[in-house]
């Protein structure tokens, strides 16, 4: 209830119909003076359902438009991954001195060149331990992006190999190679939830 000299807005309520799964239900929501009155059917939009020309389209068809990889930076370095050269294994040793001796490589950085461990993704960085293929192991900065890669491509990385599987019914199967931890199941999973009658539905359906 408001009085005359109330200048708190007024609160609108809009109803809509809401269809989850197949089952449609009518909605009421609450909607402050202060928000624009719902598109009616009859609305005149001049913008949406409209093709509205794109201010940097032209910047961007005839190559003027800069993106994030264009910026240069004075004295900026490239930077390019080591990967593991196995699915699953451990990693033995890093040679980086030829790499090293390219033209445009800075340096090159492992584990054992970080000031402490240091983790990404939740997992230790550059880490002797691989759980995937093409894990990053190192990394090489250069003067170009080309010469980065040259870097990294020259980097030598001995990787003892270990057993892996690559399907859902090998990974969860007894005895499977652990990724992580014990099993390959995450905690509290798979959480199964069934709601009606899927094979009929698939039968009956169009």
């Amino acid at each position: 209830m408001s009085t005359p000299n109330d200048d708190r807005p007024r609160k609108r309520f809009v109803s809509t119909v809401v269809e989850v799964e197949g089952r449609s239900e009518t909605k009421v929501v609450e909607l402050p003076e202060t928000e624009p009155a719902p598109w009616g059917d009859d609305a005149e939009l001049s913008i949406v359902g409209a093709r509205i020309p794109r201010v940097d389209a032209r910047d961007k068809v005839t190559g003027r438009a800069k993106y994030t990889a264009d910026v240069q930076r004075p004295g900026m370095l490239h930077a390019a991954f080591v990967r593991a050269v196995v699915a699953r294994g451990t990693v033995t040793a890093i040679d980086a001195s030829a790499a090293l001796q390219l033209p445009g490589v800075v340096d090159a950085i492992t584990a054992s060149d970080l000031p402490r461990p240091m983790r990404a993704g939740g997992l230790p960085l550059f880490g002797t331990a691989v759980l995937y293929p093409h894990q990053p192991v190192a990394a090489v900065c250069a003067e170009s992006r080309e010469a980065a890669l040259a870097g990294a491509a020259a980097v030598r990385v001995t990787c003892q190999g270990e057993p892996f599987v690559v399907t859902y019914e090998a990974a969860t199967a007894p005895g499977a190679p652990a990724v992580r931890g014990v099993t390959n199941v995450l905690r509290g999973s798979p959480a199964v939830v069934e709601r009606g009658d899927v094979l009929l539905a698939l039968a009956e359906a169009e």
